[in-house]
């Protein structure tokens, strides 16, 4: 092809006013120098544009935080598109740990009504976000909010770019613009399988997150909340709990110390398999740096360890400072509340408990089980017998006022008035004291004391910690635009007093004891009124010299009672009628064991 200019050429001019009008009448992109038509693969008529790159520009921002002008669009390029690519977080070094990688992406378009519109977002390490804001102006301007120290390195792949220097407007948001969209959701998978937007992660249904070590809720100290796998991980040892979840517990300040509730798993013992593994529950709190005792303990072969006390069932005020065991149910009386069984047993083989109709009490003599009653007077249904180690039921009774000690064994009379007696004259029937009975009824005497008094324990001086204001975690300075509005506060640790506090004195304790121990000195008081009677069944009686098939007969000891035995044929009728019992056994210490008749 020859050249179109020369040496000496005589119309240069002319050929450079032909090109300049070729070029005014574009496409600049598609009229070849020399005129003519495109060449190439093109046959359609679509309309064709090609984005343009702009050159890389790059400042440091220092000081200058504010707003900065990028980038300037053609608004009568209707449909026309930009993205805007703004690379490096800081020109210094980034903290240990923490990226120093950050990239933030404005995607724009110019819409039919020649507004440009768009959306932004910033990916990568969160703590060191450079770009705060876009605005775009209504001239096609672009305009970002930069913070201090920042770098501002933009690239542009555009249709309607017009060349543009970055320029520091100011501290105050460009008139005349309004705000590009910061991307509030991003869905990751082709079918949308997670979604993450500001303060929120969510995984659609069916989804499984893998391969977390650690998962957790709230910021990092005493109230966080967590779910991680056991020793990060790495290897364990037999028979070792390693944390795997935590609950957090908040702080009130003045009133109560952050912590945590740990669940610890372990495995390995006695077993490879499920049975041996075993599980944890402790308690911490974050101003000791102290663990509980476990709080509750479950294994792989099902047991359940529960070293404190258990409460099931609704709240109840009888025992709500009552330092028991407790199972309570809503119901009415002899309403079902406890079963206990053999697993594929009938509920009414083993055990049941329901509730009593609260009409009585039992008394408030110390012993291991306690039963209420029923409307109908009953407290024990039992399907097969009662086994008891005692031999005799007995029953209490009154002694009357001249009545001294009586001791087991011993001969005693009862008076007219139904109380015991030791005086001959006064009796007008005889029995013994029981020794080792199975069974006493007419417990009653003490029911007119009520219920013992809770038990206290004595306190003594101490130092206790008490929370004067929680831990606050730093914030993050608040910009209305590039206005700061509210100003960054640094972290600010826990701070506690320790707080001297008082044990109970010798004057407080001893008033703290006082209503159990008038309640033990009044029990004790009314036990000395009465004695357990033998009515029925083999008792020791202190008589000495008899032998088995003798009958114990009760006689005149001066003013008081004694016993002789008497062989069955020598008897008179009022003898054997006045008879205690019929000896049947002579006891290791030489008294007379009797089969009891009541006279």
């Amino acid at each position: 092809m020859a050249d179109k200019f020369y040496d000496g050429m005589p119309n240069v001019n002319e050929k450079l006013n032909d090109m300049d009008r070729a070029f005014a009448a574009g496409p600049y992109n598609a009229l070849p120098l020399t005129g003519g038509t495109m060449s190439g693969p093109i046959t359609t008529p679509s309309f064709i544009t090609m984005a343009v790159r702009g050159p890389g520009q790059q400042q440091n921002v220092g000081l200058s935080n504010g707003w900065w002008r990028i980038a300037k669009f053609n608004v009568a390029a209707l449909g026309g598109e930009a993205t805007i690519r703004i690379s490096g977080a800081t020109s210094y070094s980034s903290y240990e740990g923490f990226s120093n990688g950050i990239e933030t992406v404005i995607l724009l378009r110019c819409d039919n009504d020649g507004k440009i519109r768009g959306s932004w977002y910033g990916t990568g390490d969160g703590k060191h976000v450079d770009i705060q804001g876009v605005r775009i102006g209504s001239d096609g301007v672009i305009y970002v909010g930069a913070v201090q120290f920042s770098t501002l390195s933009c690239y542009i792949d555009s249709n309607m770019w017009f060349q543009q220097k970055l320029e520091f407007l100011g501290t105050e948001p460009p008139k005349d613009s309004w705000d590009a969209i910061a991307v509030y959701a991003l869905n990751v998978g082709g079918t949308a399988s997670m979604t993450v937007r500001p303060g929120a992660v969510e995984l659609q249904a069916n989804s499984t997150l893998n391969g977390a070590k650690i998962i957790h809720a709230g910021t990092r100290g005493g109230q966080q909340s967590s779910l991680s796998i056991p020793n990060d991980g790495k290897p364990l040892m037999a028979n070792t709990y390693y944390e795997v979840g935590a609950l957090g517990v908040g702080g009130i300040a003045g009133a109560a110390f952050p912590g945590r509730f740990l669940w610890s798993t372990s495995a390995g013992s006695g077993s490879l398999y499920s049975q041996g593994y075993k599980m944890n529950l402790r308690a911490y709190d974050e101003n000791s740096g102290n663990f509980s005792a476990p709080l509750l303990g479950v294994t792989g072969t099902g047991q359940v360890a529960w070293p404190g006390n258990m409460r099931c069932g609704p709240a109840s005020t009888s025992a709500g400072g009552r330092d028991i065991h407790t199972i309570y149910k809503d119901t009415t009386p002899a309403g079902e509340i406890l079963y206990v069984g053999r697993t594929g047993e009938p509920a009414t083989a083993t055990l049941a408990v329901l509730a009593g109709a609260g009409t009585a009490s039992w008394a408030g003599s110390i012993a291991v089980l306690y039963v209420g009653v029923q409307a109908t007077g009953r407290s024990i249904n039992a399907a097969g017998t009662i086994n008891a180690s005692g031999a005799d039921y007995a029953e209490y009774m009154f002694k009357g006022p001249a009545c001294g000690s009586v001791a087991a064994g011993q001969v005693i009379g009862i008076g007219a008035d139904g109380k015991l007696t030791d005086r001959w004259a006064d009796a007008i029937s005889f029995a013994v004291k029981s020794t080792d009975p199975c069974m006493v009824g007419g417990d009653k005497w003490s029911q007119q004391l009520g219920q013992r008094p809770a038990s206290v324990t004595r306190t003594f001086d101490r130092v206790e910690s008490q929370l004067v204001s929680e831990a606050q975690p730093a914030v993050e300075a608040v910009y209305d635009g590039l206005t700061l509005v509210t100003p960054a506060v640094p972290a600010k640790a826990a701070v506690y007093r320790e707080v001297p506090l008082a044990g109970d004195t010798d004057e407080a304790w001893a008033a703290r004891q006082a209503p159990g121990l008038a309640f033990d000195a009044a029990l004790e008081a009314l036990r000395q009124t009465v004695d357990r009677i033998a009515f029925a069944g083999q008792v020791p009686c202190n008589i000495h010299g008899a032998v088995p098939g003798q009958f114990i007969v009760p006689v005149q000891d001066g003013v008081g009672i004694a016993g002789i035995a008497i062989n069955e044929e020598d008897m008179t009728l009022q003898q054997y009628m006045r008879a205690i019992g019929k000896v049947i056994a002579i006891e290791d210490d030489g008294r007379a064991r009797v089969i009891v008749k009541v006279a």
